[in-house]
């Protein structure tokens, strides 16, 4: 039941995404950062079993759901495989993957292309991706991060841990959000309670504002239900 929960969750969610990345690689710590949680991060292999989903509050009223997965291994035992796909149904249902890399391992490319061959298998490769460097406090040679970062599109380099570029990964989750669900201004007849009702569970609402016969609406909309809206529009006056 808690999976069912889970998984429709994060299939109506406007804003899913989900961590991905070879074990140890920084992700739950990265995700306590965004979201002020408190999950278990541990240097031990397996230590995420379960996926924990946590509400990340952004710039500009956005919020996402981000998910957090169990960490990803090369030539893993034949008879832990099922049960490892079985934790990353989340990585299915998001919108974005953030794929977060160790840039002081040594392997960091080999374990990225480990993470590309769990994706294929999961038939998720060709989900958007953005490629998060994470540990820089731990690199003491960072001359390898101009070319990742041509290699590697698009890619933010942080520390969770310092902080360290926390700024530009915010603001490109903003971005990508903003996206993916623009922000509109409707002006919708009162009569019409399909609508309000499609607004107000595909969107995120900021205000409705009683108009004569119609509520004008500010509100945040998944892009596949923009056409639908579309007259409806009203001039922006987002303040």
């Amino acid at each position: 039941t808690r999976h069912l929960q889970r998984s429709e969750r994060l299939r109506h969610s406007r804003h899913a995404t989900a961590l991905v990345g070879y074990t140890n690689a920084g992700k739950s710590t990265l995700l306590n950062v965004l979201a002020g949680a408190s999950i278990l991060a541990e240097d031990r292999l397996f230590s995420t079993l379960d996926p924990t989903t946590r509400r990340v509050h952004l710039s500009g009223g956005i919020e996402i759901l981000m998910s957090d997965t169990v960490g990803f291994i090369e030539h893993l035992p034949r008879q832990l495989m099922a049960a490892f796909k079985a934790t990353l149904e989340e990585v299915l249902e998001a919108e974005l993957l953030v794929h977060v890399v160790d840039a002081a391992d040594g392997l960091a490319e080999e374990h990225i292309a480990t993470v590309h061959t769990v994706l294929d298998e999961l038939g998720a490769r060709s989900r958007e991706m953005l490629y998060v460097f994470n540990k820089l406090d731990a690199l003491a040679d960072r001359t390898m991060l101009r070319y990742w970062e041509r290699k590697f599109r698009p890619s933010v380099f942080i520390s969770a841990r310092t902080g360290e570029g926390m700024e530009q990964l915010r603001g490109y989750l903003s971005r990508w959000a903003d996206r993916i669900a623009p922000r509109l201004c409707l002006r919708i007849p009162q009569s019409e309670h399909r609508v309000l009702e499609l607004v107000a569970k595909q969107g995120t609402v900021f205000s409705r504002i009683p108009d004569g016969v119609a509520v004008v609406v500010q509100a945040r909309i998944d892009r596949r239900f923009i056409h639908a809206l579309r007259r409806f529009q009203v001039p922006d006056v987002w303040t």
